[in-house]
């Protein structure tokens, strides 16, 4: 199959298609997955937004026996870590306890803050997370984590952004080859006819293959050996010609000489010499 013309140059050109395609694809994915932990923070952004009046004056409000039961309920609603911290930096109540802390001097510099602080604390060995907080009233402070890069949070963005860039490049890939299987076809099938009328030609038929159409560089090919055939077809035509004339010319001459000889065998022709003459 591969020593086909019409499969090398689709091979060929669904490799030149899969060296463009799939370095754009893994480039865009990799392009998300850099942008995962911006993407991560604007959904800290969104989701800290969504806290109203009403919940901040909750959280402000709540007795600290009964804040943990209300995070960890926003907690599985929204899959977001949430920490209250007070006034002096310290941490009230935490949905998620047995996670890593957050350090103290960034709790320090989150409460000494006028403004939304936004960060990112612990290891990629110990686990690190990235975080945004918002002052509510009381002097408390509410800070929103979320894993920094979980395997969870690269299947949320995968199932988003990730797939969908997949099935692009999976798509382009199939177009692509229907393409180079055209291309191919387009190229080689003329050729195969031209072979065809070779084969013809050798065997002694030399009608003139029909007209080919693709690159022009195969038509010209064909023009060519339609010219080729039209020359030999005339070549043979004249030799026949040749042949029919010499055969014309010889045999009166040869019709002579032979009834001649007949008449010497018979003796009928008393001067040879005379009849040799009279051939002349």
């Amino acid at each position: 199959m591969l020593r086909s013309l019409r499969s090398r140059l689709f091979l060929t050109f669904l490799l030149y298609a899969g060296i463009i395609v799939i370095p754009v694809v893994l480039s865009l994915i990799f392009v998300v997955l850099a942008n995962l932990e911006r993407l991560e923070y604007r959904r800290l952004e969104v989701l800290r937004g969504t806290l109203d009046v009403q919940q901040a004056n909750v959280l402000a409000d709540l007795p600290p026996d009964r804040l943990p039961q209300f995070l960890d309920r926003v907690d599985q609603q929204a899959d977001v870590r949430l920490m209250i911290l007070d006034g002096m930096g310290s941490v009230l109540v935490d949905s998620r306890p047995g996670a890593r802390k957050i350090p103290q001097d960034m709790q320090q510099t989150i409460v000494q803050s006028d403004s939304i602080e936004r960060g990112k604390f612990g290891t990629l060995i110990s686990g690190s997370w990235i975080f945004v907080s918002t002052r509510i009233s009381n002097g408390r402070w509410v800070v929103l984590a979320a894993p920094s890069n979980s395997l969870r949070r690269l299947s949320t963005w995968g199932n988003e952004l990730i797939q969908p860039l997949l099935r692009m490049g999976i798509l382009a890939l199939v177009i692509s080859a229907l393409l180079a299987w055209l291309i191919a076809r387009w190229v080689a099938r003329p050729l195969k006819v031209l072979s065809g009328a070779a084969r013809a030609v050798a065997e002694g038929d030399y009608t003139a293959p029909p007209d080919v159409h693709g690159p022009s560089e195969i038509e010209a090919l064909a023009a060519s050996f339609r010219e080729m055939v039209d020359r030999v077809r005339a070549g043979q035509q004249s030799q026949r010609d040749f042949v029919a004339n010499v055969s014309h010319e010889l045999k009166t001459p040869l019709t002579s000489i032979q009834g001649f000889a007949q008449a010497i065998e018979d003796g009928a022709a008393g001067d040879a010499g005379g009849v040799l003459r009279a051939a002349r």
